[in-house]
């Protein structure tokens, strides 16, 4: 038991809860949490569960409880959250599905490639864009005034395109 207290905070240390900043009284009591050791009031520090390195159960603060219960309901919702935005990263990244599943290496690799595929269709498509506007200049120094309206239209599609 003193082994278990020995990371505790000393009462003296500390004249109101860490959480609430509710100070201690004779009738509001001082709780140590046996997960973080710091001293809360009963109503922060009202958890019991089984703490790692203890042999019983003991009473953990509201933090401390939020992180050491997989089942408890924050912790159910990030786990729940985090699934989510693997699987949003996976579709944003282009990995089908069953790739998310493969070692981190190869899901880079194929990332990159993408990647650089996604770059080289960019860089052709600047490339045919920058012709387009080439041509446009040759329309209007020759005052083709026809053909330089169609190069225009094609050189504001193209540019909304590549936004």
């Amino acid at each position: 038991d003193l082994e278990e207290r020995a990371h505790w905070v000393p009462n003296e240390f500390s004249l109101k809860c860490c959480r609430c900043q509710i100070p201690f009284t004779f009738t509001k009591r001082r709780h140590h949490c046996r997960l973080c050791g710091l001293l809360f009031c009963n109503k922060d520090c009202d958890q019991v569960c089984d703490v790692p390195g203890m042999v019983s159960s003991g009473r953990v603060c509201i933090e401390c409880y939020d992180i050491i219960d997989p089942l408890h309901p924050s912790n159910l919702y990030i786990q729940h959250c985090v699934r989510k935005a693997e699987k949003e990263a996976n579709k944003y990244y282009g990995l089908a599905a069953g790739e998310e599943h493969l070692p981190l290496e190869e899901r880079k690799n194929i990332i990159m490639n993408q990647l650089t595929e996604l770059s080289e269709l960019l860089h052709q498509a600047h490339n045919a864009q920058d012709g387009l506007k080439k041509l446009i200049d040759i329309y209007q120094a020759s005052g083709d005034k026809q053909n330089l309206n169609n190069t225009l239209l094609e050189v504001e599609e193209s540019e909304i395109k590549l936004k």
